[in-house]
């Protein structure tokens, strides 16, 4: 993992609506792993990446990472990432322009299309706080090196029994690759000790990204979560591993699981009607929507 330090280039416009240039330079030498990412975990919001002089990618949404593979890009010795980080402002405002319906928004946003943008509302103002739409950067920008698959993230999914008294949990593991056709074991287990171990094995056909599923039952000893006023809201820490045959075993990376008591039902919504219902056991729960969000990707 490789570090440099930022600095703002001429032109930043302290005070307008201008793009702000971030540059660092650091030295790599990137012969030696089978693939580079170049991650990127605060990114806020809109903004042009450039490694070496070549746009790699823009990011667009200040929730979530980006992970972009370079190793092609990278040189022996001084390398120059530069971030070109567009107003938030004047890009929501150009999204709303091309949209072709009216967009609701809350009466208190003081700039008006924040909805256009993956980035906190409350930047362009709320009851309790000023509008001032600020971009940067508020998290880390890294390299990160790789051999042999590596396991970065999970998302969880549940299956309830109808008696209540066992939950089907499937994770979704994430495991990054730099050649296709690598084998390991995924494993998962509850961190209490209370459910699994399980695990499988598993071939990942693709370099890059590969999503790799593994199921586990809980059974007793649990507690569902309940929305706010209903219950409790108890979480549940799963560690999942993935270990390449070619390696020793890697260290777990946990996943905290709430055993939602609802919603277990679909959603419903017409264009007259814009109620959402929520099938909480026992409880029926209503809610009305009228917003349009920008896309998660």
């Amino acid at each position: 993992e490789e570090r440099g330090a930022w600095k703002k280039e001429a032109g930043e416009g302290e005070g307008e609506a201008r793009p702000l240039y971030l540059s660092s330079s650091f030295i790599s030498a990137p012969s030696s792993p089978s693939q580079v990412d170049l991650v990127l975990t605060g990114v806020d919001t809109v903004a042009d990446i450039a490694l070496n002089g070549a746009v790699i990618a823009r990011a667009e949404n200040a929730h979530r990472e980006h992970r972009l593979a370079v190793k092609s890009l990278l040189k022996e010795g001084p390398n120059t990432l530069v971030l070109t980080i567009l107003p938030a402002v004047l890009e929501a405002f150009a999204k709303n322009a091309t949209y072709p319906y009216p967009a609701p928004i809350l009466t208190y946003q003081v700039i008006a299309p924040y909805n256009f943008l993956r980035k906190p509302a409350s930047d362009f103002g709320w009851d309790w706080g000023p509008a001032f739409a600020p971009s940067g950067v508020y998290g880390d920008v890294s390299l990160v090196g790789y051999s042999a698959g590596m396991l970065t993230g999970a998302n969880a999914h549940q299956t309830h029994a109808a008696d209540g008294g066992s939950v089907a949990l499937t994770f979704d593991a994430y495991v990054r690759t730099p050649v296709a056709g690598e084998a390991g074991t995924l494993t998962v287990k509850a961190a209490n000790g209370a459910w699994g171990p399980v695990s499988r094995e598993v071939t990942l056909g693709a370099a890059g990204l590969n999503t790799v599923p593994i199921s586990l039952t809980v059974e007793g000893g649990f507690e569902l979560w309940w929305p706010t006023g209903y219950g409790g809201q108890p979480l549940y820490d799963f560690e999942l591993a993935y270990t390449p045959r070619s390696i020793a075993a890697a260290p777990p990376k946990s996943q905290a699981w709430g055993g939602a008591g609802g919603p277990e039902g679909a959603a419903a919504a017409s264009a007259l009607d814009l109620s959402v219902k929520a099938d909480i056991p026992g409880v029926a729960s209503f809610a009305k929507a009228a917003r349009v969000t920008a896309s998660a990707d």
